[in-house]
């Protein structure tokens, strides 16, 4: 069974749960817009939503001493929807201090306003459109696609939902997805926000999706086979490059785990895999069912086969026995059940069964709880009976 797949499926599930990777544009060498550029001025050929009075009115050019939210979403877009109530919550907050967040869909006028007249459920749970939901804020469609080009492909971004936040001075000041950026909006409104320091982070960041979308075409282009010695190095070398570079300890977090990934998916039992694991162990700790997911990984890779290296399951099986003090006591109960599994592939048959035990009586107990003690219970008679 080829379990490079699998590995690569666990790990990128929480990105494709963030956003739409639509893949677009070309790929570009440089990122011509950036954090600190001049923020493109807007030709938006349809604004739907506006007030009377002026505060949302359409905008070509952007005034000195405001500050706007330029935001990318379409209507096919799941996590772009999931983004509308807090868009239209930080339109509210921020109403009264010169800020207008403006949502730009390349799609046609016809299809943004079928959309809008859908209806979809509100916080209280009664029914409201999506023309209701988003009236806080200014919504647009612009079919020409000349914002995105302005905005998305000169930064090279490659997926939506993304908003770009535009400073008092006119200047991009942030880039990101738009459920984060209620904090940076909090602190460019309030001018305490350090530009110089995100435009480093941010260039990391970008530098890193660069690196990943590289590796990621190396391993696509030999098609499931095993990679030669020479392309594992060469893989592995450019992103230990990376690793030593980066100015950023989110990006370095995000890097250490990538490299783990591949170690895993590449040399899974050598002792750099099990090095870096030890690694990576210290900042999973921080998501403590996640760890435990990963770890619960280890175990299945290990039964297939891809593991072969009992240091790593051990290591694997004394930082999940670290986690049943820290995680919610309604998951208890999975966490004992990934340990007795890992004990009872390492052999420790006894303690398996004794911590299957404690998954069993947890209050998240499953019936496969219970029926991992009995295959247990069997194993351990018939050892007894030989």
């Amino acid at each position: 069974m080829n379990w490079l797949p699998i590995i690569r499926r666990w790990f990128v599930f929480a990105v494709l749960l963030s956003c739409c990777i639509v893949f677009l544009q070309p790929v570009v060498a440089e990122t011509r817009l950036s954090i600190g550029s001049d923020a493109p001025s807007l030709a938006i050929s349809d604004w739907l939503q506006n007030d009377t009075e002026g505060a949302r009115t359409q905008v070509t050019k952007f005034e000195k001493g405001k500050v706007y939210v330029v935001e990318f979403w379409a209507t096919w877009c799941g996590p772009c929807i999931q983004s509308m109530p807090n868009l239209a919550k930080l339109q509210k907050k921020f109403a009264e201090k010169d800020v207008q967040i403006i949502s730009v869909s390349e799609e046609g006028l016809s299809t943004v306003e079928e959309f809008l007249s859908r209806e979809t459920k509100a916080k209280d749970g009664t029914r409201i459109t999506f023309r209701e939901l988003t009236k806080a804020y200014s919504l647009t469609a612009d079919p020409d696609g000349s914002t995105h080009r302005a905005y998305t492909r000169a930064a090279n971004v490659r997926g939506i939902p993304v908003a770009f936040i535009v400073g008092k001075d006119s200047k991009i000041e942030w880039i990101g997805h738009p459920l984060q950026m209620e904090q940076p909006l909090d602190q460019i409104v309030d001018e305490t926000w350090d530009r110089t320091i995100f435009a480093v982070e941010y260039e990391d960041e970008k530098q890193f999706e660069m690196l990943q979308e590289s590796i990621s075409m190396r391993l696509d282009s030999i098609n499931g086979r095993q990679p030669s010695p020479k392309l594992i190095a060469a893989i592995l070398s450019s992103l230990e490059s990376f690793i030593k570079e980066t100015k950023t300890p989110k990006i370095l977090r995000q890097a250490r785990e990538n490299q783990f990934e591949l170690l895993l998916q590449l040399t899974p039992n050598d002792s750099e895999t099990v090095a870096s694991y030890r690694i990576v162990a210290e900042a999973y700790k921080r998501r403590p069912l996640e760890f435990n997911g990963l770890n619960w990984t280890l175990y299945e890779l290990a039964k297939g086969g891809h593991i072969t290296n009992p240091e790593l399951l051990s290591a694997a099986l004394k930082e999940t026995q670290g986690l049943v003090a820290i995680v919610p006591k309604n998951q208890v109960g999975t966490v004992h059940d990934t340990i007795s599994h890992l004990q009872y592939f390492l052999g420790d048959l006894p303690s398996a069964l004794e911590t299957a035990k404690l998954a069993a009586a947890a209050p998240d107990a499953t019936p496969d709880f219970q029926a991992f003690i009995s295959t247990l219970e069997k194993e351990i008679s018939e050892s007894k009976g030989r």
